[in-house]
């Protein structure tokens, strides 16, 4: 939390545009996230037969956390038809609609299988979505997203970036379903370009600020930090001249 930073020669680093909201800047790293784990399902092929992502495609996300809601976001802004949002808590719920979602899956109203069916259900044809962006970080959720979208689809995986434990898999449904898995890890340097255009496009239609749901003081900064640990806000930030 220095007032200035030694950037070594090798770094990379963006200037915000002159009319964005300082405080905005907080959020370029995990847009990163976000949308690099959407840019993953991207894949050469014929959208219209079903390869790959194209515009009117359906996508589904698990976990409406700030990765997640970035991932809604970079959908709706790539051209996404469908954006369905997997959460057992109803506020994210209720954001995600604003982030992008067209539909909204409340996990806690369902069991394991019927969850599948559920998510299944809301797309064309009810054949699952044509891709599904694991961003909850909960083992089970991996084995639920190899079943969500359909046959030759795209599942790609965000939510791991650290061990969170194991889960049983059956590999032939992968070989069944021809599934095409990605992993993603936080992002190339040059994501950051791409993420402050895409908050610089959309901040005027999707409400960003509201993730700053906890501002601190430096004499508040240990609060900032239980805070986001606990998970108990989307984004916690630090202000030096006060909030």
């Amino acid at each position: 939390m220095s007032e200035y930073v030694v950037l070594p020669p090798e770094a990379s680093y963006y200037r915000l545009p002159e009319d964005m909201d300082t405080e905005l800047g907080a959020l370029v790293e995990p847009v990163s996230v976000g949308m690099h784990a959407f840019e993953r399902s991207l894949q050469p092929g014929l959208p219209h037969i079903r390869e790959g992502f194209g515009v009117g495609r359906s996508v589904a996300v698990q976990g409406a956390g700030p990765i997640g809601l970035f991932a809604m976001s970079a959908a709706k802004a790539a051209g996404a038809g469908q954006i369905i949002a997997i959460d057992g808590i109803g506020k994210r719920l209720d954001l995600a609609t604003e982030f992008g979602a067209t539909d909204t899956v409340d996990l806690t109203a369902h069991e394991e299988n019927d969850l599948v069916d559920a998510v299944k259900g809301l797309t064309n044809g009810g054949v699952g979505p044509d891709v599904v962006i694991g961003a909850a970080g909960v083992p089970a959720a991996v084995k639920q997203g190899i079943e969500l979208p359909h046959d030759g689809g795209t599942f790609v995986e965000v939510g791991h970036f650290a061990y969170n434990g194991e889960v049983e898999i059956n590999p032939t449904r992968i070989v069944q379903k021809e599934l095409t898995i990605h992993g993603s890890l936080a992002y190339p340097p040059s994501q950051f370009e791409s993420a402050i255009t895409l908050i610089d496009q959309l901040h005027e239609e999707v409400p960003f600020t509201e993730l700053f749901d906890h501002r601190a003081t430096f004499d508040e900064v240990e609060s900032a930090y239980e805070a986001q640990g606990k998970g108990d806000a989307y984004r916690a930030t630090i202000h030096p001249h006060g909030v």
